[in-house]
């Protein structure tokens, strides 16, 4: 029995000797290639969002999944601008988009900054 649970140990570490060693040279392979993106960098890319509150965050995710959706929603806010916010938000219920970009018609600049078909600078 001795002997058995030697056997076995020797494969699971050959195993992961195997595994690993390829995984760790790729990785150092990738760290000397590109070193990610710098300080700046990550600065640009999260100061749109660093501000805002984590709920809201989390219906810009969940809404990132419905592209389309969230184009429509931006061209019937820009068609029904002229609505109070009640009038706004009870249409935008009505509308049959998933519930996180019906409620990012509250925040209409956000809207426009995620809508995928914006071109040029974001506002």
């Amino acid at each position: 029995m001795s002997q058995l649970k030697r056997a076995f140990a020797f494969i699971i570490i050959l195993t992961q000797v195997v595994l690993i060693s390829p995984l760790a040279a790729y990785a150092q392979a990738g760290d000397s290639a590109s070193p990610g993106p710098s300080a700046d960098e990550l600065h640009q890319l999260v100061a749109p969002i660093a501000l805002y509150p984590d709920s809201l965050v989390g219906q810009i995710l969940a809404a990132s999944q419905y592209p389309t959706q969230i184009v429509e929603a931006q061209r019937w806010m820009q068609s029904n601008s002229g609505l109070s916010p009640t009038q706004l938000a009870q249409g935008a219920n009505s509308q049959s988009w998933d519930p996180s970009v019906k409620s990012l018609t509250a925040f209409p600049k956000v809207l426009d900054n995620i809508n995928p078909t914006c071109r040029g600078p974001r506002r």
